[in-house]
């Protein structure tokens, strides 16, 4: 057993936010501005100034003098500090806003002139570099600037936070092994890694509240795959990501000690789809499935069948599924329900996986019939 570390723990499982820490002030570093001193603040003052006169000269001379006494208005209040920056804000973009419908209409009347393109261009220019100028004095004034000492303490929030929703994701995880016989045997360490959370565009990382979601590892991180689960705000996980597939490359690299934590992992990853599973009244079941041509001998007068496959109580569904993978048996099986687990966040309500509390490789059916062969 080289490859991966065995844990002396009861139940071992254990929180790692040191990524999520890293990445999330790796990014909160980009957006550090630290306040200009006063001097600069007066060169601030004075470009904004110089592209209202700018912006003034230019509306004077295309058709926009209704906006002229409101600018003016604008550089006396700078001259006497006592600025309204939101009547400023507002009265500049209406003015971006007027200005680009105007030229946008004399653009389709004169059939898109170079001339007026040209103009349209300056005048966009102009109207963005006000707006620019006057963005970079607002924030000065406001105070606005996001520190330094701002991104540590916002960067503590995040992590105290994380922190938190980690080892209520692991107490969640603590609470189903308590309840399973497989997984009280365990003593691969289970890691809960946080992750980043992003903004509702995606576009970046949340900063608001810290990760509620985190990658669950069975194994050592570096081999193991993972699945992803949330943490709900009734306290409940939800799972996002099912890699079971790829356990097999890891099987096939690593070999069978990597096969020992495929159960438990399997386990560990239904009781969270399913966490009262386990309290569900135990019924004898017919299910279908439809079984490659070659597993004949397998699953002829078998008195246990695998875990992992998908059955359904739906004939006409297996049928359909058997001729679009033809050449498949087709079987009948009669099953208790305690053995067959729904993933309802991916499939119907009538595709069930075969599946084995104690992590046992087969799972003992009560009989199976051969129904036909599709070909």
């Amino acid at each position: 057993m080289n490859w991966y570390k065995l844990s002396q723990s009861l139940f071992p499982v254990f929180i790692d936010i040191s990524r999520y820490q890293q990445n999330m002030e790796k990014y909160l570093n980009t957006l550090v501005e630290e306040p200009i001193s006063p001097e600069d603040f007066l060169h601030v003052k004075q470009d904004f100034f110089e592209h209202l006169n700018i912006l003034i000269n230019h509306l004077s001379t295309n058709n926009f003098s209704n906006y002229i006494a409101p600018l003016n208005n604008l550089k006396q209040q700078l001259a006497q500090n006592n600025l309204n920056n939101e009547e400023a804000y507002e009265l500049l973009w209406e003015i971006r806003k007027n200005v680009n419908e105007f030229f946008w209409e004399k653009q389709q009347q004169d059939h898109y002139s170079r001339e007026i393109s040209n103009r349209a261009m300056e005048s966009r220019t102009i109207v963005t570099n006000v707006i620019k100028s006057f963005s970079q004095m607002e924030q000065y004034t406001n105070n606005s600037y996001f520190t330094l000492q701002a991104k540590n303490e916002l960067l503590s929030k995040l992590t105290e936070e994380t922190t938190q929703n980690m080892n209520n994701i692991k107490n969640n995880i603590i609470s189903l092994i308590s309840k399973n016989p497989l997984l009280q045997k365990n003593r691969f360490p289970i890691t809960v890694e946080a992750s980043e959370d992003y903004n509702e565009t995606g576009s970046q990382y949340n900063i608001q509240s810290g990760s509620n979601s985190a990658a669950i590892y069975v194994g050592d991180p570096q081999y193991s795959i993972l699945f992803t689960v949330v943490l709900e705000e009734s306290g409940k996980l939800t799972m996002l990501g099912d890699e079971l597939e790829s356990f097999e490359e890891i099987i096939e690299e690593y070999g069978e000690e990597a096969s020992l934590i495929k159960p438990v992992y399997n386990t560990l990853r239904m009781l969270i789809k399913n966490p009262d599973i386990e309290n569900v009244p135990v019924k004898t079941m017919s299910v279908y499935t439809a079984r490659p041509i070659k597993d004949f001998k397998l699953y002829e007068s078998a008195q246990n069948i695998p875990t992992d496959i998908f059955v359904s109580t739906k004939y006409d569904f297996v049928e359909g599924f058997a001729y679009d993978n033809k050449p498949r048996d087709i079987w009948k099986i009669r099953l208790k329900n305690k053995y067959l687990i729904n993933d309802e966040s991916n499939n119907p309500k009538f595709i069930f996986q075969t599946y084995s509390p104690d992590g046992e490789k087969n799972i003992p059916i009560d009989s199976i019939q051969y129904v036909q062969r599709v070909e």
